[in-house]
């Protein structure tokens, strides 16, 4: 899959890729932050299948999470942020996450540990930075 993306990427680059509410991802774009997401994937450890937690509603950002897992050789593990702090807590631990996926806002909804850094899965917000992760408008 990460690989047609690329492929489009490199043919059509201003073409539409996703669109939601109103935001809209050129392929290009979607490359773009997907690859630099990979990066800092691969950055935290994550190789061929890794676990790696994904704890987003659907909207761009989980377009560019999946696709970054993918090319950082990863395995997702889909997380619901409705779940309770001790099932995603499990989820994490029993699936092997050396990641989570997340943004800012829910990171409240992940255990105590988890939100003080004292755990092993690494968190990382896809909108902490909003060069590095925002979408057009």
């Amino acid at each position: 899959m990460h690989d047609l993306v690329g492929r489009q990427a490199a043919a059509t680059p201003g073409a539409t890729a996703v669109v939601h509410d109103g935001r809209e991802l050129t392929f290009a774009e979607l490359d773009e932050r997907s690859t630099r997401l990979a990066h800092e994937l691969r950055a935290l450890g994550v190789r061929t299948e890794t676990p790696v937690g994904v704890m987003l509603e659907r909207d761009l950002e989980l377009v560019v999470a999946l696709l970054a897992v993918l090319k950082a050789g990863g395995a997702f593990v889909p997380v619901d942020p409705a779940y309770p702090a001790a099932r995603i807590q499990h989820m994490l631990d029993d699936s092997g996450a050396r990641a989570v996926l997340l943004r800012e806002r829910l990171r409240d909804r992940l255990p105590d540990g988890m939100r003080a850094g004292e755990s092993r899965v690494a968190v990382v917000p896809v909108d902490g930075d909003g060069a590095r992760f925002a979408a057009r408008r």
